[in-house]
């Protein structure tokens, strides 16, 4: 006796009917299956020179297919970003305008800042000496804005504002672009 048969006999022929036709992806596995063997079929009674076009066309589209895979995607840092650097070069230049005298008094546009406010303007001369210093090292001035206050870490009065604006900017946007690619 075949399984089905026997499968049939004990279960009922109702129940296995109602089990067959419950699965209504049956039909369309059935018919693609049938597609399949048709395409076999019809690529069989092919001349060699087109089957060999035909099986470099499906290797060219697995192998491309594996390649995006398992290719890793190309790794940009934040500092090579075009916003980053755009970011970083407004900062430089407002804040080039900061220094420090021999005296340690912080100096805006070469007049000195009283001497109450100087703990303000304290951490934006920190970073300007760090880009004098460093030009271009677009990484090291992120990390002495963290040794700074990171983006919000930092007092602001009314005359370091325009200080704050910027820093907060260029911040802002090497943080967002590390986060998109997945650096610091």
């Amino acid at each position: 006796m075949k399984r089905c048969e026997w499968t049939a006999g004990v279960l009922g022929r109702e129940f296995v009917r109602s089990l067959t036709q419950s699965l209504p992806m049956e039909a369309d596995i059935m018919s693609m299956l049938d597609t399949i063997r048709d395409v076999g079929s019809w690529a069989q009674g092919l001349p060699s020179i087109p089957k060999i076009v035909i099986s470099i066309m499906v290797i060219l589209v697995c192998a491309f297919t594996l390649l995006l895979l398992w290719t890793p995607p190309q790794k940009i840092t934040p500092s090579d970003d075009p916003a980053v650097k755009a970011a970083y070069e407004r900062m430089k230049r407002v804040l080039s305008g900061l220094s420090v005298s021999a005296d340690g008094s912080i100096l805006v546009e070469g007049a000195p800042v009283d001497q109450k406010l100087s703990a303000y303007y304290k951490p934006y001369a920190m970073i300007e000496e760090y880009i004098r210093k460093n030009p271009g090292n677009i990484d090291g001035v992120y990390e002495i804005i963290w040794d700074n206050g990171g983006y919000d870490g930092r007092t602001i009065i009314n005359d370091t504002d325009k200080f704050e604006t910027l820093v907060r900017n260029f911040f802002a946007r090497y943080a967002d672009v590390g986060r998109a690619k997945g650096d610091k």
